[in-house]
C-alpha cells in the first residue's frame, strides 16, 4: 500500500505562518534600521522586505496547502479502493449464499 501523507490541520497552519511572520518580524527590523540610517530610504526598503514577507507566506501557504489537498486526495483514493474491494467481496458473497441455497434446495 502506498505511503499516505497526513494532512496538516488548519491550527498547524495558522501556527506556522505566526512563527513564520513573528520570526521574520524580529530579525528583519532590526537589520534594516542597522544598515540604513537614511529615513526615506528606510521606509523604502521597509516596504520591499513587508513584501517579500507577503511572497513567502504567500509560497509557504501555497506549499502547505497543495500537501493537505494531495494528502486528502491519497485518503479519498484509498477509501474508494477499500469500498470497490468490499463491493466485490460483497457480491461474491450473495452469489455463494445464493449457489448455497440453491444446492439445499435440491
Amino acid at each position: 500500500m502506498a505511503q499516505t501523507r497526513k494532512p496538516l490541520t488548519p491550527g498547524k497552519i495558522s501556527l506556522l505562518y505566526v512563527l513564520l511572520s513573528w520570526l521574520w518580524t524580529l530579525f528583519s527590523e532590526p537589520v534594516l534600521h542597522n544598515i540604513i540610517q537614511d529615513h526615506k530610504t528606510l521606509i523604502y526598503f521597509a516596504i520591499l522586505k513587508d513584501w517579500f514577507l507577503a511572497l513567502v507566506t504567500a509560497i509557504f501557504f501555497y506549499i502547505l496547502i497543495r500537501r493537505s489537498w494531495h494528502a486528502l486526495q491519497d485518503h479519498e483514493k484509498m477509501l474508494q479502493d477499500n469500498y470497490q474491494a468490499l463491493e466485490a467481496a460483497h457480491e461474491e458473497l450473495v452469489a455463494t449464499e445464493e449457489q448455497l441455497q440453491w444446492q439445499l434446495a435440491e
